[in-house]
């Protein structure tokens, strides 16, 4: 008998049908474990039950499996779950509620448990937040605007000089 494995992530409908579930607080029992959901109440208003929100799933450099769900939700299944708290859920539930305008929204968390083994967090819903590149591009490039900007203005004279002994002992 043949057997194949398939990503379902590569599905808009079964990551539909998980957004769905999430939502919903559904459990999916399987034969070794339940897979429990988390969802914030933020995330009610956001997961559309009609599927207006269409899944991509993103392929490239991440350790970690990644969905987009329209511009409005991000899924991340956690590639190594340990047992235990996720360091990365942890602080992002902490830290959002502090910091909205530079965190993403935490709106859920998801665990697998098996028996009575300590859960292990499997995946994790924020909200989306559109970008072009990574913190470093984005430095290097906020660097060169400011050295254009300074460049520009002609009409700065540059600073004295003066002698290095007296630029020490100047407070």
């Amino acid at each position: 008998r043949d057997r194949a494995l398939a990503d379902g992530l590569a599905d808009p409908a079964f990551c539909r049908r998980l957004l769905a579930a999430i939502a919903a607080r559904e459990s999916l029992f399987g034969t070794a474990g339940v897979v429990e959901p988390f969802p914030q109440p933020a995330l009610e208003g956001i997961a559309a039950p009609d599927g207006a929100l269409e899944p991509r799933h993103l392929r490239g450099d991440h350790q970690n499996p990644i969905v987009l769900f329209g511009d409005r939700l991000v899924l991340k299944l956690l590639a190594r779950p340990d047992e235990g708290l996720s360091p990365e859920i942890e602080e992002l539930a902490a830290i959002a509620p502090l910091a909205p305008a530079i965190v993403p929204r935490y709106l859920a968390s998801v665990e697998y448990r098996a028996g009575r083994r300590p859960p292990r967090p499997i995946a994790v819903i924020q909200g989306y937040v559109p970008h072009q590149s990574d913190a470093w591009v984005w430095a290097l490039e906020e660097l060169q605007r400011f050295h254009e900007r300074t460049l520009s203005r002609r009409d700065l004279a540059p600073p004295p000089r003066r002698p290095f002994t007296d630029a020490l002992l100047d407070p």
